[in-house]
This record gives structure tokens, C-alpha cells and sequence, in this order.
């Protein structure tokens, strides 16, 4: 009976060691394709090679830790960026876009209060046209979850701008509250939220908005600044 013990102890040990060393491979393919990701943050061009490689690192990393909710909004990130491509097709397009926002939905499921995936969805959405309940179920995620987020004001403030004119007053009021919120961070998130306003054509409205907000000194001057070019 004692030997019996000692099998079954060493087994659970072997199963354990196992499954340690399974996950942190899983990590580092993880990490070797945060590596090339962090390069095009930086500005440098996405190249299919260099993308695939990317790919075949994450698809590595869930082959080993398939649930796992970061390896999942990483893959839907990497079919995101891969659309940044100058000679993406129409068709390619709405293909990466369909693949993104199937690993976010996995991320969600798997991790329903993290903002960044829910804001992510949001923005694809907004971008594909596709402005159904989950596109507002996503804005709204977003906006509750990750309020003080910058990344995430980011991404409600442009998938809203993008459908302005889909939305009614409740997530109007939504989107401005999201800018509200941007004036408690810094100069420089401040600076991105009204850039996005100016590329999409609502720079007036939010500039109005933003005179009739009770801010900080600092930003109250750079928004001054901004809205008067």
C-alpha cells in the first residue's frame, strides 16, 4: 500500500513538472511575439514575414495554454495590427477583423471584466460599420470597466467618434464622460483624445465641450491651445 502511495506521488510530481514546464514555454513564445509587437508600437512597418513569425510564436503559446485570456487578446491584437499592412486587400481586411474580434470574444469569456478586450471589440466594430448590440455592449463595458484606463479611453473615444452618428443620447453623453474623464490623466492622453476629435471631424463640438468643463490649469491651457488651431 506504501508503494502504492509512492507511484502515485511520483506521478503527480512528474504530471506537475510537466505541466510547469508547459506553461512556461507557453510564456515564452508569448514573450517572443510581445518582442515583435513591441517594434511596431515603435513605428516600425508590419511585414507578413515578420507577422506570421508573430503568429506561429502566439499559436505556439495557446497550443499549451489554450484558456489562457492573455494569449487570446494578444492573437486578437496580432490580426489587428496585421490589417496596419499598406497593401491589405478589402476582403483581408474584413478576414483579420472577423479573426480579432473571435479571439477578443474567447478573452471574454474567459476574462468578462477586463475593459482593454471589451474596448477593443468596440473599436473593430466601429471600424467594420457593424454597429449591433455587441458593438454597444462593448462601448459600454468598456466605458464601466476601465473609466481611469487610458488605453481604453483611447479606444471608446475613437469607436465613438467613429459612430456618432449612430448613437443616441445615452451613449453620446457615454462618449463625453470618456472624455471627461481623460482630463484627470495627463497633458499627453489629453493631447491624443483631442487629435482623435480633429482627425475625425469633431474637433468644434468637443472643443465647445470641453470650455464648459471644470479642469485642471495645465489642461485647461493645452485644450485652449489645441482648440484655437
Amino acid at each position: 500500500m506504501k508503494l502504492w502511495r509512492l507511484y502515485a506521488f511520483m506521478l503527480l510530481c512528474t504530471a506537475c513538472a510537466g505541466l510547469a514546464f508547459a506553461w512556461s514555454w507557453a510564456d515564452y513564445q508569448a514573450s517572443r511575439a510581445d518582442y515583435i509587437v513591441a517594434s511596431w508600437q515603435r513605428g516600425e512597418p508590419v511585414t507578413e514575414p515578420e507577422w506570421q513569425h508573430a503568429k506561429g510564436l502566439q499559436s505556439s503559446a495557446l497550443f499549451w495554454r489554450g484558456q489562457q485570456p492573455d494569449y487570446l487578446e494578444a492573437m486578437g491584437q496580432l490580426y489587428y495590427w496585421r490589417n496596419t499592412q499598406t497593401d491589405i486587400s478589402a476582403a483581408a481586411l474584413d478576414q483579420n477583423f472577423e479573426a480579432s474580434l473571435r479571439y477578443y470574444r474567447l478573452a471574454i469569456a474567459q476574462r468578462p471584466l477586463w475593459p482593454y478586450a471589451w474596448a477593443n471589440v468596440a473599436l473593430i466594430k466601429a471600424q467594420m460599420r457593424l454597429w449591433d448590440a455587441e458593438f454597444y455592449t462593448a462601448l459600454i463595458r468598456a466605458q464601466q470597466l476601465g473609466p481611469w484606463e487610458t488605453r481604453v479611453q483611447l479606444a471608446v473615444h475613437e469607436a465613438g467618434l467613429i459612430s456618432w452618428r449612430q448613437l443616441d443620447f445615452k451613449n453620446r453623453k457615454l462618449l463625453l464622460q470618456n472624455f471627461s474623464n481623460s482630463f484627470s490623466t495627463d497633458q499627453r492622453q489629453v493631447n491624443k483624445m483631442l487629435a482623435l476629435t480633429e482627425k475625425y471631424s469633431y474637433k468644434a463640438a468637443f472643443c465647445f465641450y470641453s470650455g464648459q468643463q471644470q479642469v485642471e490649469t495645465d489642461i485647461a491651457a493645452l485644450i485652449k491651445r489645441r482648440c484655437r488651431k
